[in-house]
């Protein structure tokens, strides 16, 4: 099914090689979980720009975390008709939640 935009043939991604966030220590301690949605403009590049959240997780420690690893990670970004293009309004949400079972 379409998304919305004629031409797009491919969504922009979080790229495989991107390792996920680490659990903060101090948000593992508080038992904080919760998702972080987060709003930016994503780069011809897959580089993240202008990112803000958009909801947070209840946690500022999740949500700091969230934005740190945001800007860092890598993104396989947008194309139009086969060629890479910059994105604004490209958001997404970021699931914490505390393992259990580890302890």
């Amino acid at each position: 099914k379409s998304s919305g935009l004629p031409g797009l043939t491919k969504r922009p991604a979080i790229d495989k090689s991107t390792a996920l966030p680490a659990y903060p220590a101090a948000a593992v301690r508080g038992n904080d979980q919760g998702t972080t949605s987060v709003d930016s403009c994503l780069t011809v590049d897959g580089r993240l720009v202008d990112v803000h959240i958009t909801k947070s997780s209840g946690s500022k420690v999740l949500d700091d975390a969230t934005l740190a690893w945001a800007k860092t990670a890598k993104y396989t970004p947008a194309e139009f008709n086969g060629e890479p293009f910059a994105i604004c309004g490209y958001r997404f949400d970021y699931e914490w939640r505390v393992n259990t079972e580890e302890r």
